[in-house]
């Protein structure tokens, strides 16, 4: 009965095959595991390498001397509008999940909509993120601020100089990055349309330093124009 019931389980329980690992078969399986990892990375490497080898990456910069605008078209139908005193570096074409170029002074982006490539406009410390929109980046070397102003679609700003959250701007909104005091500041403005007028060669301001004014001025024309320093601070409602 009883008795019978549990020597057959203690024998089941004696009888039952010991899997046991020495520590060599540990150290061999280990090693074949990093192995086939280290061939797979290697593998990856290798594709890469090969990739931009037979298909390589070309990075070129358009500069638009200070009297001039000039019109770029991307390998993505991004088209890119280079305001005078300003530079633009950007590949050829767009192989990554990401389609990243550099700005220096002043563009308007009209960026073709990709959900899955993400496109990034690197300017000074400041990091601007879109999917699809049109928007403009103002940001030469003697600006005190770096000014990004939305005119269609949803535009992402992270500063890469400090900790701070992504600001998501809509049309109509402009952000201020002020170089000294690192603060991103993202204001509703009366009409986007008025930043953007450069591109049809109209200068419009609504209380701007007189600085401001002067600097664009002199891009535009070429020219040099000095001012009493009293009145720099001035500000100007002008078209």
């Amino acid at each position: 009965g009883i008795a019978e019931s549990l020597k057959h389980i203690q024998l089941r329980i004696v009888n039952t095959p010991k899997r046991l690992f020495s520590i060599r078969q540990v150290l061999v399986k280990l090693t074949i595991a990093a192995s086939i990892a280290a061939v797979l990375c290697s593998g990856y490497v290798f594709r890469k390498q090969l990739d931009n080898w037979i298909d390589p990456v070309k990075y070129q910069e358009t500069v638009a001397l200070n009297g001039e605008i000039k019109l770029i078209t991307l390998s993505d139908g991004t088209t890119i509008c280079l305001n005078a005193g300003s530079r633009l570096s950007y590949p050829d074409k767009f192989k990554k999940d990401t389609r990243e170029v550099t700005l220096t002074g002043e563009a308007f982006f009209k960026v073709v909509h990709n959900a899955g490539k993400p496109f990034i406009i690197h300017s000074g410390e400041i990091k601007t993120t879109v999917l699809g929109t049109s928007f403009n980046v103002k940001d030469y070397t003697e600006d005190k601020a770096i000014k990004i102003t939305v005119v269609s679609g949803k535009v992402g700003v992270l500063t890469t100089a400090v900790k701070h959250p992504a600001v998501l701007i809509t049309p109509n909104m402009q952000l201020v990055y002020t170089k000294t005091s690192k603060m991103l500041v993202a204001e509703k403005i009366g009409d986007a349309a008025t930043v953007i007028s450069w591109q049809q060669g109209k200068l419009q301001y609504h209380n701007a330093p007189l600085s401001d004014v002067l600097a664009d001025v002199q891009r535009k024309y070429n020219i040099a124009i000095k001012a009493d320093k009293n009145l720099l601070k001035c500000t100007l409602y002008a078209d």
